[in-house]
């Protein structure tokens, strides 16, 4: 059994040096406000900073962003885009690995990790760990 601890809204596996998280959903403000609904702006910044917390103190070589890192279907929000990169950047200082798991809100997603060479994945394996996001299993 491998051990996990967890870390704020993330699983951390200290022997294989893994953090797992899932469901940003970057963009869902800029949604909120097609809508009509006042929503002030701040995920961003305050996903980022819970993550700081997060990270510190921790010896990580792989994060796995678990899934609907992107809210929105069918297209992607200005707001997306700038919030994803700035998301995927500050990631990337942070390990040596960053694996991407396709969500059901991530079905273009991948205009925007192409842009960081990011390759998007349907599952990630370590140990006898499987992260999958759960929308789909994988085949094997």
């Amino acid at each position: 059994m491998v051990e996990y601890l967890f870390k704020d809204l993330c699983l951390y596996f200290p022997s294989e040096k893994v953090l797992v998280f899932s469901d940003i959903h970057m963009g869902y403000e800029e949604e909120l406000l097609r809508k009509g609904v006042l929503f002030p702006r701040k995920q961003l910044a305050m996903t980022l900073g819970r993550l700081r917390l997060t990270l510190e103190g921790l010896d990580i070589q792989t994060i796995v962003l678990n899934g609907d890192v992107k809210h929105v279907f069918g297209s992607i929000l200005r707001s997306e885009w700038h919030d994803v990169l700035s998301l995927f950047d500050f990631l990337l200082e942070s390990c040596e690995e960053l694996v991407v798991l396709e969500g059901n809100h991530d079905k273009i997603l991948f205009p925007i990790a192409d842009k960081r060479s990011i390759s998007l994945v349907d599952h990630y394996r370590f140990s006898d760990v499987l992260c999958v996001h759960g929308d789909v299993l994988p085949s094997d």
